[in-house]
């Protein structure tokens, strides 16, 4: 949203023309491996918006936010994440 606010639309354009390829890989995934399969499409989808989409736009727009924005909002929830996991586990 940051980056279309922004008027910088051409990153947006090229990170989803990228996905779209990734979202009919299910169709050949589930077949073979359900919905285990299905879900690893999904995490790879997603790994990408967050390792290459985050990554182009906190180097163009907010160049000095980048590491304090994974370290607070990406890294720090994980302890918690596995603890509550591991108790419904």
């Amino acid at each position: 949203m940051l980056q279309l606010a922004h008027g910088w639309t051409s990153l947006t354009i090229k990170v989803n023309s990228v996905a779209r390829y990734l979202d009919p890989s299910i169709l050949w995934v589930v077949p073979d491996y359900g919905a285990i399969g299905a879900a690893w499409v999904w995490v790879t989808l997603n790994a990408g918006y967050i390792l290459f989409d985050i990554h182009f736009m906190h180097r163009r727009l907010l160049s000095t936010e980048k590491w304090r924005w994974y370290s607070q909002d990406v890294v720090t929830p994980w302890p918690p994440q596995w603890v509550l996991r591991g108790c419904v586990v």
